[in-house]
């Protein structure tokens, strides 16, 4: 069955979203610079694309690449401060590729909109 487009916040899809997406520190627990969420969506089961979003940001974080920003990692814990714990939540929405009917032109998804929660270690 295909579900319809729709951007209502569900809390189900949010407490679903735990057991579907999966939360991977990048580049790993120790040192970690993003959080990689991959999974399916928690309202229509389809594939997401993976999705990567940074726990080190600068402004203008947009001019930064990846080398810089594990540079920027060194440079924190030179100055004591760690990373390797940590607590964030992420707001996501589908972005699937599914087709979902009245989904609105220029747009991706189901419409579904939750939020992930990430604790590390």
């Amino acid at each position: 069955m295909t579900l319809p487009y729709d951007e209502e916040v569900r809390s189900d899809d949010a407490a679903r979203a735990m057991e579907t997406i999966t939360p991977a520190l990048f580049p790993d627990d120790t040192s970690p610079l993003a959080v990689d969420l991959t999974g399916t969506c928690p309202r229509c089961g389809d594939v997401l694309p993976g999705e990567r979003r940074w726990l080190v940001a600068v402004a203008p974080a947009t001019k930064m690449n990846d080398r810089q920003r594990k540079q920027l990692v060194v440079e924190l814990k030179e100055l004591g401060i760690d990373l390797s714990r940590g607590d964030e939540t992420f707001q996501l929405t589908c972005q699937c590729d599914g087709d979902h009917p009245g989904r609105p032109k220029g747009k991706k998804g189901c419409g579904s909109q939750f939020d992930i929660r990430v604790r590390w270690p």
